[in-house]
């Protein structure tokens, strides 16, 4: 399989409104994978188990060199065959849906990225003694 390393991607997806869902506050928008480019897995993507997120890093260890972890770890996802089974989302503001229009800038100034500082769940004792800066 051949990825594109351009950051292109395919406009008339972002733009198609079926691709998104909203759930308690937030909104997923499921990345097309046919695009299959470098950055299909970037953060803030939902990768869904502990064991995925293991095999997709064991796999860069043993066989990728020399590549940005996002993109090695897009290589593992089609080498896996992940995209077989999987789907890749972004999680996103609220707002983004009330813009005027998707475009791919546009999703990635409202991606939602939840830490301590953003979440109030994140913030317990057990997490904060072990992340870094705490």
């Amino acid at each position: 399989m051949t990825i594109d390393v351009d950051r292109n991607t395919n406009d008339t997806h972002i733009s198609d409104i079926s691709n998104y869902t909203e759930y308690n506050e937030i909104v997923y928008y499921e990345k097309s994978q046919e695009t299959n480019n470098m950055w299909l897995i970037n953060f803030p993507a939902v990768i869904t188990t502990k064991k995925m997120m293991l095999t997709i890093h064991k796999y860069i260890k043993d066989n990728i060199n020399g590549m940005a972890f996002e993109a090695a770890m897009t290589v593992s996802w089609f080498a896996l065959k992940y995209n077989v089974t999987y789907k890749v989302y972004l999680c996103l503001k609220k707002v983004v849906l009330e813009s005027k229009e998707l475009t791919l800038e546009n999703l990635y100034n409202n991606a939602l990225i939840l830490t301590k500082d953003t979440d109030k769940n994140f913030n317990h004792p057990s997490l904060n003694r072990n992340c870094i800066g705490t």
